[in-house]
């Protein structure tokens, strides 16, 4: 599911000429559901409580990226 709302989001971002695809973030009642392109063949996908402190998941789920795409 999550790999079809990426391909989704990369397809919107190109229509509407919003640059490159960087993230989908999807906010629920109980929380958010973080999508992020780890290189070219892999997906990162982060699910949290609504508690969280988003900037400084935001740049852990950026860190983690950079690492995956740097083994695959």
């Amino acid at each position: 599911m999550t790999a079809a709302l990426l391909s989704l989001a990369e397809r919107a971002v190109i229509e509407m000429e919003k640059g490159e695809f960087d993230q989908l973030y999807i906010k629920g009642n109980d929380g958010y559901l973080l999508v992020m392109q780890a290189g070219p063949n892999a997906v990162l996908t982060v699910s949290t409580t609504k508690d969280v402190r988003l900037g400084l998941i935001f740049l852990d789920c950026k860190r983690t990226c950079e690492k995956i795409a740097k083994l695959i």
